[in-house]
């Protein structure tokens, strides 16, 4: 399965107010406007900076490991000209300086994680911003994770008040999206004592391969006889606006390697029985739970269990995996029993060691484990 080294950016906005701010893109020289901060209502995100603030890199930072996406990838692509803007406003990039969009919402934020290159272009004017950021990382299943999680965060903030009087709030939807391999949109619409108010943000996040495209749009719309409408409209404007953006992204995937095969040892970085000192060592690792008998951990794109005196004893992957007997997710039952006609099972799990395959009410592969034999994490 071809993939992209990258990961997308998300912008980052200062939003705490009402009405008469959007989404700004920081560069090498960033304009008055772009470096004192207006008042909207608050947005998920945080504070942007200029390039001079830009800290050193860092492993797995675009800075660090070096180009991957093309000097003439059209980033811009679909954005108004120069000419259109107001003076000292228009096209910012596309570069590698801007910093990272970090979406935040209901006091969450998705860090950008590991990624091997990032490029961030923008438009602004007046009450009307527009944001892209293109990320690419090592593999398809870390992009993916990266995706959902950012839309993700959304769906857990359907509703925050933004006020201390609880005058101000906002309200977001999520929407799937049939761009590219994976996608969806976030619109966030705000009221002003539960009334529709001037201001409509949306987060378009889309996967091709292993890169992942971030655009995020600010204007003074949601506030008409019907804003639900209006944030579907402009969910589909953003839609078309980056289309030939997502139509480039798929280019990237041919020039990488197909992703690590699922097994039967492990996958990537990740084997069975690995220490959890070996495990920690690992970019990007975290505990995440104990239920007494086991830890729970997760990284881009793979979670598993951690046993005491065995180490890692179940990995489970997520994204456009196979094993190297080529079942997948969505693998029907009966290519599964014909790939390991040693296994056994029924319509809802099938072992294979050191595979455990889950299946759905249609027959298809909906999770894929490896379990170590002296594994006792799961049943």
């Amino acid at each position: 399965m071809a993939k992209l080294p990258g990961a997308l950016a998300v912008v980052s906005l200062l939003l705490t107010g009402c009405g008469d701010a959007r989404p700004t893109a920081t560069d090498a020289e960033p304009t008055p406007s772009q470096t004192t901060p207006t008042s909207v209502p608050p947005e998920p995100s945080t504070t942007t900076s200029t390039a001079a603030d830009e800290p050193p890199p860092v492993p797995g930072s675009a800075s660090a490991l070096g180009e991957v996406i093309p000097a003439d990838f059209p980033l811009l692509s679909g954005l108004p000209e120069d000419s259109e803007a107001e003076p000292g406003e228009g096209r910012r990039g596309p570069n590698r300086t801007m910093r990272p969009i970090v979406p935040e919402a209901c006091g969450e934020r998705v860090p950008l994680p590991d990624h091997t290159d990032r490029l961030r272009a923008a438009w602004t004017n007046p009450e009307d911003g527009r944001d892209r950021q293109l990320v690419t990382f090592t593999d398809v299943a870390s992009a993916q994770l990266y995706a959902e999680q950012v839309l993700d965060l959304f769906r857990a903030c359907p509703e925050e008040v933004t006020s201390e009087g609880a005058e101000e709030s906002r309200r977001v939807t999520v929407v799937d999206s049939d761009l590219g391999d994976f996608a969806g949109a976030a619109s966030t619409q705000y009221l002003l004592y539960d009334y529709p108010a001037p201001g409509l943000t949306t987060w378009t996040v889309v996967r091709v391969g292993a890169a992942v495209l971030t655009s995020v749009t600010y204007n003074e719309g949601g506030a008409g006889a019907d804003p639900d409408q209006q944030a579907a409209d402009q969910r589909r404007r953003d839609a078309q606006a980056i289309a030939g953006v997502v139509d480039a992204m798929s280019t990237l995937v041919e020039d990488h390697p197909s992703e690590p095969p699922f097994g039967p040892s492990g996958v990537g970085r990740f084997t069975l029985g690995m220490s959890r000192a070996e495990l920690l060592a690992l970019p990007g690792v975290r505990i995440t739970g104990d239920n007494g008998v086991c830890e729970d951990f997760e990284s881009a794109g793979v979670v598993g269990h951690l046993q005491p005196g065995l180490g890692v004893a179940v990995l489970s992957a997520h994204g456009d995996l196979e094993t190297p007997e080529h079942v997948h997710l969505g693998s029907t039952l009966a290519e599964v029993r014909a790939a390991y006609p040693d296994g056994a099972g029924d319509e809802v799990w099938f072992d294979a060691p050191p595979y455990r395959f889950e299946l759905g009410r249609d027959r298809r592969v909906i999770s894929m484990m490896l379990l170590h034999p002296d594994q006792r994490c799961g049943s």
